[in-house]
């Protein structure tokens, strides 16, 4: 009768491959603790080169961005300068037509006035206000209005001291001021955004361009701003329009009070 060993020689073949197996895993561990000083430190230049050269890009991406950046604020300069300077254009015209028109019909707007220079403006004093360097002794009286030398209207002596007033803008934040949108003879009510911006809402069927001259109630008509923009949504009943005041507030030197 015959003895079958063969299991017994499998389970010692598979000891053997167990015992090897936990012999190399210990000694790759070690090798690898061993090691890995001299790999690490050997890594470590292609790491900080990936490192700087990721740098340089987000420096290049930067300064693409800034470039980007400074041409449209430059082009968004040169169409508010330009906006500017149509707006005096402008605002001369009108007031020459408005002199004839009422010299034609018997009635004259009074030109008399005080001359004032603006010490400060914004941003220097918040809420676009201007102070300047006429008072009491000047003849400066709480709630005459300020005009630009061109004719424009631009606010209300708010404070006056001895040889001092300031002027609170028509485009100050939260201010509201009645005025007409000339095309159309429209009353409007202009809501101050400040940095010499209103707004106004107005129905939708209300025909508003922009360009369109915004001015004080009555014959004279003193120019207050132009519409600068107009927005509306296909679901809304009004349009919004945004205004820009007569005066740039940052750039003021003269008033005249009356």
């Amino acid at each position: 009768m015959k003895t079958n060993y063969r299991p017994r020689n499998n389970r010692a073949s598979g000891r053997k491959r167990l015992t090897l197996v936990a012999t190399l895993l210990v000694i790759g561990t070690a090798g690898f603790f061993v090691l890995r000083g001299p790999i690490l430190t050997g890594a470590a230049p292609a790491w900080k080169g990936a490192n700087a050269l990721s740098a340089r890009i987000d420096v290049w991406l930067g300064l693409l961005s800034s470039k980007e950046s400074l041409a449209r604020e430059n082009e968004l300069l040169k169409q508010q300068i330009l906006s500017r300077e149509a707006l005096i254009m402008s605002l001369r015209a009108v007031s020459d037509s408005r002199e004839e028109l009422l010299r034609v019909y018997g009635r004259t707007a009074s030109t008399t006035g005080i001359a004032a220079a603006v010490l400060v403006h914004p941003p220097e004093t918040p809420y676009d206000v201007l102070v300047l360097d006429a008072g009491l002794s000047e003849g400066v009286r709480e709630g005459q209005r300020a005009f630009l030398p061109e004719g424009g209207l631009i606010g209300n002596v708010v404070q006056v001291s001895s040889h001092e007033s300031r002027v609170l803008m028509y485009s100050s934040s939260g201010v509201r001021t009645d005025a007409v949108l000339e095309r159309g003879a429209v009353p409007v009510n202009l809501q101050g955004l400040g940095g010499g911006n209103f707004k106004i809402d107005v129905p939708k069927e209300v025909v508003v361009v922009v360009g369109d001259r915004v001015i004080a109630p009555g014959i004279v008509g003193h120019m207050i701003g132009v519409v600068g923009e107009v927005e509306t949504a296909p679901t809304d009943s009004a349009l919004h329009a945004r205004i820009v005041s007569a005066a740039s507030v940052s750039s003021v030197r003269y008033v005249i009070i009356k």
